[in-house]
């Protein structure tokens, strides 16, 4: 697979469970300790925008001119009228384990690892729940609760849920991380709150835990909303070599294929399949190398210095808006640690995945797509809600890799008009 900047462990910042004897009823406690990573002899902190550039450099549409948005197309501020979601608050895990729908944080346990959820809002009658998948891998939930929690949980009943080795949830001893122990985990919450069937909002990495999930239980889903979600890493990846190609056509001449790149350093995910403890998903395309045809390595094509700036600008049209991200995580205490993308991309070959299962997904879909998300590129959305059998498409003209940043009384708008909606087409 392609060469991916490697970032220390971080073993002081995301929770791992006190000992793998702790049984399930008595999971332990989740320590508030200070984010920070070992570079040697000295520590600095890492912000989420830098974690989310190194370790989700994924795909691009070509070259369009970078600009500033007008001011009448500038992100809204995060301020507003009505009281903040309770699951803002960057409030201490539980003692113990709570369960069920109830408004506030609550903690589970699937696996052997204990995750955190939060739950606020006000349902639609009939409507279920809606369980927000983050991206990242391993960003966490707590960025929309403090920017779109409000707005959102007018109508909806949002369950913010942070990943294994994400957020406030543990990070497993045994280094538990493959999409299928994440499709896993959702449906554990799904038994843990006690209903027959949840809604999903899933945003970038997200977006492939909601597809698996979708496809493995289509009974179990009322309604998806994919908003800048991946489904086709290998296009994604080409559209990013044609951004690449145009933006710094030296560095895209001397690229090495991502073919070569992959087969140098993936590990065999295949053979930890009968071992790994999670029941595997079916929906991966494995006909062929879905690497052969990516022109080039893009992530070591460029050298550090240039490697971020390149992905920062796919991501925000606005750089504001990556500052405003940044600011948040810092506040919150709840960095990316990188460990659960360096298993998707290293162990798992994240980077090969693509989405089979559109035929399985019965729930209808709405994809919301950045046109200038130059991260996961427009094309693969807009394939992906044709394939799917019931889907639509919108595309936010003036948002990159976060609509509900660029563009939050829309995004929450549309998505609050989706979900509730029961047996409409």
């Amino acid at each position: 697979m392609p060469h991916l900047p490697h970032l220390p462990h971080l073993r002081d910042v995301a929770p791992r469970r006190a000992s793998a004897t702790t049984p399930d009823h008595a999971p332990s406690r989740a320590p508030r300790l200070t984010p920070r990573i070992a570079l040697g002899a000295t520590r600095a902190r890492v912000p989420a925008v830098t974690v989310a550039i190194a370790l989700l450099a994924l795909g691009a549409t070509p070259l369009t001119a970078q600009r500033t948005p007008d001011r009448a197309e500038r992100p809204i501020p995060v301020t507003t009228a009505t009281a903040p979601s309770p699951c803002a608050a960057t409030a201490p895990v539980p003692d113990r384990v709570r369960r069920g729908l109830a408004t506030g944080a609550h903690t589970f346990v699937a696996g052997g690892v204990r995750l955190w959820y939060c739950v606020a809002g006000r349902a639609t009658p009939g409507a279920a729940p809606v369980v927000f998948l983050h991206g990242g891998p391993g960003q966490g939930s707590h960025h929309l609760a403090a920017i779109n929690g409000a707005a959102l949980e007018r109508t909806l009943r949002m369950v913010y849920l942070d990943q294994r080795g994400s957020g406030r949830s543990e990070r497993p001893w045994t280094d538990a991380y493959t999409l299928a122990h994440l499709v896993d985990d959702v449906e554990a919450l799904r038994a843990t709150l006690g209903v027959p069937r949840v809604s999903l909002l899933a945003h970038s990495f997200g977006g492939a835990i909601a597809l698996e999930y979708a496809a493995r239980y289509p009974d179990r889903v009322q309604r998806v909303v994919l908003y800048d979600a991946i489904s086709d890493l290998p296009a994604s990846l080409r559209a990013q070599c044609a951004r690449l190609a145009a933006v710094h056509p030296d560095a895209y001449a001397t690229a090495r294929p991502a073919g070569a790149a992959a087969h140098a350093s993936a590990g065999d995910a295949t053979a930890r399949a009968a071992t790994d403890g999670a029941t595997r998903d079916t929906t991966r395309d494995t006909t062929r190398d879905t690497t052969r045809d990516v022109p080039c390595d893009v992530f070591g094509a460029l050298p550090p210095e240039r490697r971020g700036p390149f992905f920062r600008a796919n991501m925000f049209p606005d750089t504001s808006v990556a500052t405003r991200l940044d600011s948040l995580a810092t506040a919150s205490g709840l960095p990316n640690t990188g460990e659960l993308s360096r298993a998707m991309f290293e162990r798992e070959r994240l980077t090969t995945w693509r989405f089979a299962g559109h035929a399985r997904v019965r729930a209808p879909v709405l994809v919301i797509a950045g046109r200038l998300d130059h991260q996961i590129g427009l094309t693969p959305q807009r394939d992906l809600a044709r394939a799917l059998p019931d889907a639509r498409l919108l595309v936010y003209e003036a948002s990159g890799h976060f609509p509900n940043l660029d563009e939050p009384a829309r995004f929450a708008h549309d998505v609050s008009a989706f979900l509730p909606l029961l047996c409409q087409k």
